[in-house]
């Protein structure tokens, strides 16, 4: 096993699994085990995380064939992983991690790809993305930071704690210039 991954997110592997983990994957409450699954479709960033890892666990076919999934257990990453605020049962409670998340297009990516779209509307490029409030301010704020897009409302949904937001036109555009351009990792069917 990979002692050091998650420890330098000024790498792309780092900060780009960090932001996928926080988005699709779960770190048990009882036990030292992490899990990440995605679509079929995504396998390709399943094996890529594998090798990462460096953990000799599988992996494995789960939901009826309709997902894959990669577990692992080391009580060192877990306890790393929460360090930076991903924690157990994070779902709608997403919070931002103490490294730096303002200028850190690998660790939006990750989330982008776990939890946005990109998509297109009548011939116009969306981004969207949804999550936690404190995440979603987050994203925000790197855009405009970083895309030089304008402050972008959080929509409510129907359920508590979660938000969604949407950039359109050239703003997506730029946003998804900024998080996909020259990257290694990124799931195919986004970028």
């Amino acid at each position: 096993m990979n002692v050091d991954i998650f420890t330098d997110f000024t790498k792309e592997a780092d900060s780009y699994f960090f932001g996928l983990l926080l988005t699709d994957g779960n770190i048990a409450t009882n036990r030292n085990t992490i899990s990440l699954g995605l679509q079929v479709q995504d396998k390709h960033i399943l094996d890529s995380y594998k090798e990462f890892v460096g953990h000799e666990s599988k992996v494995s076919v789960y939901n009826k064939g309709r997902s894959y999934r990669y577990c692992f257990n080391s009580n060192i990453i877990k306890q790393r992983l929460m360090n930076q605020n991903m924690l157990p049962r994070k779902s709608k409670r997403e919070q931002l991690p103490n490294f730096d998340w303002v200028t850190n297009r690998h660790f939006w990516r990750g989330v982008v790809d776990g939890d946005g779209s990109l998509f297109y509307t009548k011939g116009s490029l969306k981004v969207s993305l949804c999550g936690s409030k404190e995440l979603l301010t987050g994203f925000n704020h790197f855009c405009q930071v970083n895309c030089f897009t304008k402050p972008r409302k959080l929509d409510k949904t129907k359920t508590e704690n979660f938000f969604t937001m949407c950039f359109s036109g050239e703003e997506a555009m730029r946003i998804a210039n900024t998080l996909y351009d020259d990257c290694v990792f990124f799931f195919i069917r986004k970028k």
